[in-house]
C-alpha cells in the first residue's frame, strides 16, 4: 500500500465488513480496524453493501425552549391564529418583546433563519440555506411527563418495542449494528444485537469507540505497546487463518504480511488520531466563531441589544433576566450587573456537539455503522459575574430576555455543526442517504409571567436534515391555551384533519422517520405522515400540513 495514500482512501478500502470474523467485529471497532488492515496486507477485498441508508438520532438532553430555532409557531403567517405570550420572543421590537419573523420559502420562521453562520472554509452563509433539505415536525404529544421517558419515546415509541436505531441496525449490512455517543437512549433490536457505547466524559471519545470493545471483551484502553498490538495481531490472525482454512481461501506469506500490516497500522492508527483532533477542532472553531465573531451577531433584538441597559431604562420585571442555578440558586442577573452579550467566550461550547459530530463523520465515511445517536446538553462556559457556568437545558427559571439571547446562540452554533455535518456527507455521497434527527425531551410549555419555562410534552418537536428531503416541509397543528401559567401560542399540539381530529403522536414521527430510512416502522398503529418516491424524494403525504387551530 502507497504511503501516498490519503488517510481516507487508506480507511476507505481497508475498513470494510469480513466474513472471516464477524463476531469478532460485532463485539471491537478496534479488531475490526485492525483486522481490516491485515487483509489489506494479505491483498484480500471485502465487498460492502453502498446502499446501506444512516440514521443520526440527536438528543438535546434537558429540551430547551424551540420557538426561536426550529419550531416555526406562525408558519402561515398572519392568517394563524395566535396568542401573544412574554416569554416566546424571537426579536426585541419597539422595546417590546415579539415574537417576529419572516417569510423564507413558503414559510414564515423566527428571525434568526435571516443571519449567518459560518464555514470551516471560512466563508458564510445563512442559516436559510439549510431549509430546502429540512422537515420539521411540530405539535406532537408524548402522552406523560419525564426527561428520560420522553428521550426514549422519540427513538422506542413503544415500551417494550423496538427503537429506530435497533431496527435499522438489524437491517443493515454494516458490521456495527449501533453506536451510542453517550446515553443509549432505550436501544432494542428485533434481533438482539448489540450496541457500541462511548463515553462523552473522556477527553478522546475516538480512543474510547477504537477500544470500548476489543476482541478479548475488555474495554481498557487501547495503548500502542508493542506487546498489546501483537497479541491482537496474534488473535486476529489465527481467526482469520481458521475461516480461511474452512472456506478454501489461500493465505501465503503471512509473516511477511503481517509484518506490513503491523507497520500500516500503526502509521494509519496514528494518523486517524492526529485527523481526528484536527476535525474536532475546526468544528470547536465553528462554536467559537457563532460566539465571539462580531461577522455572526444575531442582529438587532437578537444580539447588539444592551440587555442590562434595557432593563435599565424600559423597567422590565426581574424575572425576565431569570438564570438557573448560579451559586446553586435562581438567580436575577441585573442584581449582577450582568450584560448577557458579555457572558458568552471563547471557551463556550455546546457540550459533546464537537466530539459527537467528528465520531459521525467516522462511522459513516467508514461504513462502519449504519445507526447511530448522538447526546448533546447544554451551553457551557458562560461568563456570570466571576463564574463560568452552564444554562440548563431544563430551564424553568430562564426568564425570557435570558432565553432569546442564549438559547438563540445556542442554536446558532449548532447550526453551524450541522451545516458543517451536512457539506461532508454530501461531499462522500452519503447526504441523500442520511437522516438525521434533532430532538429534545420535549418542548417547553412558556410561562406568562416571562419567567421561565416548564415541560411542554403536550406539544413536542423534532426537526429531520436530509439530503431526501428537497423542499422545506412542516408538519402538524399548534394550538394555544386560553387561560393558566401557561397561557399563549407555545407549541401545543392541536388536532389534525388528517388524523380525524385528533393531535400528531410520537408514533407518526417515528414511522415517518421508517418510510425515509426504508425500515420496518417501530410504531405501526401510527401511519407514516411522508412518502417517499422512486427517486428516494421524501415529501408529506397529501393533506398533511401545518397550521393552528
Amino acid at each position: 500500500m502507497s504511503h501516498n495514500n490519503s488517510r481516507r482512501d487508506f480507511l476507505k478500502h481497508t475498513l470494510m465488513a469480513s466474513p472471516f470474523c464477524m463476531n469478532a467485529m460485532r463485539l471491537s471497532p478496534f479488531a475490526l480496524f485492525l483486522e481490516s488492515v491485515i487483509k489489506k496486507a494479505y491483498g484480500i477485498e471485502d465487498d460492502i453493501n453502498a446502499n446501506n441508508l444512516n440514521y443520526v438520532g440527536i438528543m438535546m438532553t434537558g429540551g430547551p425552549p424551540r420557538w426561536m430555532f426550529d419550531l416555526p409557531l406562525r408558519p402561515n403567517g398572519n392568517q394563524d391564529p395566535f396568542l401573544d405570550s412574554p416569554m416566546v420572543c424571537t426579536q426585541i421590537v419597539n422595546n417590546q418583546l415579539t415574537y417576529a419573523q419572516k417569510k423564507i420559502g413558503q414559510y414564515y420562521m423566527p428571525m434568526m433563519w435571516d443571519k449567518y453562520i459560518p464555514q470551516v472554509n471560512g466563508g458564510r452563509i445563512k442559516m436559510s440555506d439549510m431549509l430546502q433539505n429540512i422537515m420539521m415536525f411540530r405539535g406532537y404529544n408524548l402522552g406523560v411527563d419525564g426527561h428520560s421517558g420522553n428521550q426514549i419515546r422519540h427513538f422506542r415509541p413503544n415500551t417494550g418495542g423496538t427503537s429506530i436505531d435497533g431496527q435499522l441496525g438489524s437491517e443493515s449490512s454494516r458490521p456495527i449494528p449501533n453506536v451510542a455517543c453517550g446515553n443509549t437512549y432505550g436501544f432494542s433490536s428485533p434481533t438482539g444485537s448489540s450496541q457500541v457505547s462511548v463515553s462523552l466524559g473522556d477527553n478522546d471519545p475516538l480512543n474510547t469507540l477504537l477500544s470500548n470493545f476489543r476482541l478479548n471483551g475488555g474495554n481498557t484502553p487501547l495503548t500502542m505497546k508493542d506487546s498489546d498490538v501483537e497479541a491482537a495481531f496474534d488473535q486476529v490472525l489465527k481467526s482469520m487463518e481458521a475461516k480461511a482454512h474452512k472456506n478454501n481461501v489461500p493465505l501465503q506469506n503471512a509473516y511477511k504480511n503481517r509484518i506490513n500490516a503491523k507497520k500500516v497500522f500503526k502509521e494509519e492508527y496514528g494518523n486517524l488520531k492526529d485527523w481526528y483532533q484536527t476535525r474536532y477542532n475546526e468544528y470547536r472553531d465553528l462554536e467559537r466563531e457563532c460566539f465571539t465573531n462580531s461577522a455572526y451577531s444575531l442582529g438587532s433584538g437578537i444580539q447588539d441589544h444592551p440587555y442590562f441597559q434595557f432593563r435599565e431604562a424600559h423597567g422590565l420585571p426581574n424575572n425576565y433576566y431569570k438564570i438557573n442555578n448560579i451559586n446553586q440558586r435562581d438567580t436575577h442577573l441585573p442584581d449582577w450587573g450582568v450584560d448577557l452579550e458579555q457572558s458568552l467566550q471563547a471557551n463556550t461550547y455546546v457540550y459533546a456537539l464537537s466530539h459527537t459530530l467528528t465520531i459521525a463523520e467516522f462511522l459513516i465515511q467508514n461504513k462502519l455503522t449504519s445507526a447511530m445517536t448522538l447526546q448533546w446538553s447544554n451551553l457551557r462556559n458562560i461568563r456570570i459575574g466571576t463564574k463560568n457556568i452552564g444554562v440548563t437545558n431544563d430551564g424553568h427559571n430562564n426568564g425570557a430576555m435570558t432565553s432569546l439571547f442564549l438559547y438563540s446562540k445556542y442554536f446558532q452554533a449548532i447550526a453551524a455543526g450541522l451545516n458543517e455535518f451536512r457539506n461532508f456527507l454530501t461531499q462522500i455521497g452519503e447526504f441523500d442517504k442520511t437522516v438525521i434527527q434533532l430532538s429534545g425531551d420535549f418542548n417547553r410549555s412558556a410561562r406568562f409571567s416571562g419567567s421561565g419555562s416548564d415541560h411542554g410534552w403536550q406539544g413536542t418537536n423534532s426537526t429531520v436534515l436530509s439530503g431526501m428531503v428537497k423542499e422545506h416541509a412542516i408538519l402538524g397543528n399548534c394550538t394555544a391555551r386560553t387561560g393558566g401559567t401557561h397561557k399563549g401560542s407555545w407549541g401545543e399540539a392541536g388536532g389534525m384533519d388528517f388524523l380525524g381530529g385528533s393531535h400528531m403522536a410520537f408514533g407518526h414521527v417515528a414511522s415517518s422517520i421508517a418510510t425515509m430510512l426504508e425500515c420496518d416502522s417501530t410504531s405501526e398503529n401510527n401511519p407514516s405522515l411522508v412518502s417517499k418516491d422512486s427517486n428516494g424524494e421524501v415529501r408529506p403525504i397529501n393533506g398533511v400540513g401545518a397550521k393552528n387551530v
